[in-house]
């Protein structure tokens, strides 16, 4: 995970973070942190960001462009997302709380590249790993990640030669389901003989 806080806005934020002056045209700074969180993705990393669950948009099609170009594989957020249509053609995952054609502007602003946020009111670290699929996405501290993987890799191993007894045998799931550790021992022993 790469990460991006967003805040409420506030014209002294605005000012302090984008530059410039409280109440002025917000003007681009390429070093905000929006674009700092952005660039310090690439191949392997997932930008998540705490937008605070508000419902607008803290990406579009024009600012997600430099997640393509630095090839990062996708884009999580609590808030909500817009232009997703052209943004599913850049090629990464994204996760978002809704669709809205409202920006962020004047809702919130960047405050923080690659420090500790919430997302969904999960904590989540800058290297922890993420991990995502059609029922949703799973934060696990980087700490944690070679255990777990190994774990889920064994679960997920156990569930599949549960579904292959049960249809063998004709009996119900809970004959075997939740698998135990007791039943991966055995799955063990029978795969390797």
């Amino acid at each position: 995970a790469r990460t991006l806080r967003y805040r409420p806005i506030r014209p002294d934020l605005v000012a302090e973070v984008r530059g410039g002056e409280p109440g002025m045209v917000e003007p681009n700074n390429p070093d905000s942190p929006e674009y700092v969180a952005m660039g310090s993705c690439g191949p392997g990393y997932t930008l998540v960001v705490d937008a605070m669950g508000k419902p607008a948009a803290n990406i579009g099609d024009v600012k997600s462009i430099q997640l393509k170009m630095v090839n990062a594989d996708g884009f999580i957020t609590d808030g909500y997302i817009r232009d997703l249509d052209p943004i599913l053609g850049y090629g990464f995952v994204i996760y978002a709380g809704g669709r809205t054609p409202k920006a962020a502007r004047g809702v919130m602003t960047e405050y923080a590249a690659n420090v500790d946020i919430q997302c969904g009111g999960t904590l989540v670290r800058p290297g922890d790993l993420i991990i995502g699929d059609d029922d949703g996405v799973v934060v696990v501290p980087k700490h944690m990640a070679v255990p777990v993987i190994e774990w889920a890799e064994e679960h997920e191993a156990a569930e599949k030669y549960v579904l292959e007894l049960v249809q063998k045998e004709g009996v119900p799931p809970g004959t075997y389901y939740p698998p135990t550790d007791d039943f991966k021992a055995r799955m063990r022993r029978e795969r390797s003989s």
